[in-house]
């Protein structure tokens, strides 16, 4: 979509204000270090600028390390938001989770996630960390959770907030609440990150 020239300033004023901002930069320590005139810069910020040259769009987008279409037409506060974020409106990653039922989830309780993850199948998970699992239920464990829904675990960690993944003697997987007292028998599997219904 083509935009106004005056939309164009409009959007390298706003997109340098928030990098300078955004960097803990000063104008003086900008100017020099991209050798912009502290004139042109402050005469940008202050909307006194009705065309600004092609070299000094290109010196801001080199600072910034995006793109000159960015600075002139883009939103570069919006686009290192997005780029930071874990989830379907981000440019992270998600993470690759191995899916196993109970059988097969105490069948490898201890297993790496990198063998598991090539072993079972897998879904993902929009999130940050590690020794992340799905648990797929196939028989009734607790009354919170239905048969068919996925558990996404973190493994061996527990806080006080997420239902807790136990395995108790006799080789039976228990959901139990957060303030849950270990007994010595039992085995802590993880905490419940995410409940997926009938996934």
């Amino acid at each position: 979509m083509k935009i106004s020239k005056k939309d164009k300033i409009d959007n390298i004023k706003n997109n340098l204000s928030y990098g300078i901002k955004s960097r803990n930069e000063t104008k003086k320590s900008f100017s020099e270090r991209t050798g912009i005139t502290r004139t042109t810069l402050y005469n940008i910020l202050d909307g006194k600028v009705d065309r600004i040259q092609t070299q000094t769009i290109e010196k801001i987008a080199d600072f910034f390390g995006t793109t000159c279409s960015v600075i002139e037409e883009g939103c570069l506060e919006s686009i290192e938001y997005k780029n930071s974020l874990i989830s379907t409106d981000g440019n992270k990653n998600p993470l690759c989770i191995p899916v196993l039922t109970e059988v097969e989830l105490i069948d490898n309780l201890n297993g790496y996630i990198g063998e598991l993850i090539v072993s079972y199948p897998s879904t993902y998970f929009f999130s940050e960390g590690t020794n992340i699992i799905g648990l797929k239920i196939t028989k009734k464990i607790h009354n919170d959770y239905d048969i068919g829904s996925l558990l996404v675990i973190e493994r061996f960690k527990r806080d006080h907030i997420d239902d807790l993944v136990i395995l108790c003697p006799h080789a039976e997987i228990k959901i139990v609440p957060a303030s849950y007292v270990l007994r010595e028998q039992d085995i802590l599997i993880g905490s419940i990150r995410e409940e997926r219904v009938h996934a």
